[in-house]
């Protein structure tokens, strides 16, 4: 499976049904280099805040450009300073894999100290009302910014949270972002998402044995052998406040992204009138559409 490319046609085809008038922020913590999610918020047109704590030049001019409002910063725990292990992959750098986590299997031991925040400092710093989607990718950190949602307001949860797992090996093989500790935050991430009332999930994996997986958080066992095949490396989590209940479109924009197809160079699918009218019907009541 095509992973970033499949979660943001999914991002793109959903996100305007969910907020039809764009009344919410989309907020992009770990923007990285490249399948930048960054920018398809804000050509989906959403208020889009992109979160990284050492951007690059090329990132910088993109948000300059686009609009996007570039904070300069890692989201921790804490608010003062702290120490990122820069990124490296196959002896080169690679700031992609830049983590906070010394022990993270694509940290190198050259650092820098960078600028700290936690979750409720930058939602205060953005004058957040309504967010529609939160994307983490923070390189083995995941759960330390997703149990912080425990403390936002109600009103503030994000519609969409979206989230990496795994990476650097295979979860049989138990390595890297598959370690014994990595796999139990990632399935902390899960069950704080289902206290918080998440139910739709959608994993989107990279394994070429299995296709994305749909489940609904509130009905199934929160263990690794359920969510995940044992020879998946690494994948997104795109987890709804709420349940989807036509989810045709799911396998239609999936399909085209699985690793026996060729990756389109066609437009993104477009809203199906009746998709489109059961889901703003199901939505009429919520927050997003008053």
């Amino acid at each position: 499976m095509h992973v970033e490319e499949c979660c943001q046609a999914l991002l793109h085809y959903v996100l305007p049904l969910i907020d039809k008038h764009r009344k919410g922020m989309c907020i992009d913590i770990g923007v990285g280099t490249f399948d930048l999610y960054c920018e398809l918020f804000v050509r989906t047109g959403f208020n889009t805040i992109a979160v990284e704590p050492i951007p690059t030049p090329a990132i910088t001019s993109l948000c300059r450009s686009l609009g996007i409002v570039l904070i300069k910063s890692c989201v921790y725990d804490t608010d003062g300073t702290q120490t990122l292990y820069i990124g490296t992959y196959n002896d080169s750098e690679n700031l992609n894999l830049s983590s906070i986590r010394s022990d993270w299997w694509g940290s190198s031991s050259y650092s820098v100290r960078v600028r700290s925040m936690t979750l409720d400092t930058l939602l205060r710093t953005i004058n957040a009302h309504l967010i529609t989607c939160l994307k983490l990718d923070v390189e083995g950190v995941e759960y330390v910014i997703i149990k912080q949602l425990q403390q936002v307001p109600l009103f503030l949860l994000p519609a969409v949270v979206v989230f990496e797992y795994g990476g650097g090996s295979n979860k049989k093989d138990g390595k890297a972002g598959w370690s014994e500790t990595s796999v139990r935050h990632t399935m902390s991430c899960f069950r704080i998402l289902k206290n918080l009332n998440y139910r739709t999930t959608i994993l989107v994996d990279s394994s070429s044995v299995s296709s994305e997986l749909v489940i609904d958080l509130a009905e199934v066992n929160i263990l690794p052998d359920v969510f995940f095949h044992p020879r998946s490396i690494y994948g997104n989590a795109i987890c709804f406040l709420d349940c989807v209940s036509e989810a045709s479109w799911i396998d239609r924009i999936c399909s085209l992204y699985r690793d026996n197809n060729i990756k389109p160079q066609k437009p993104l699918p477009t809203l199906s009138r009746l998709a489109l009218f059961t889901w703003r019907l199901r939505h009429a009541m919520k927050r997003f559409c008053k």
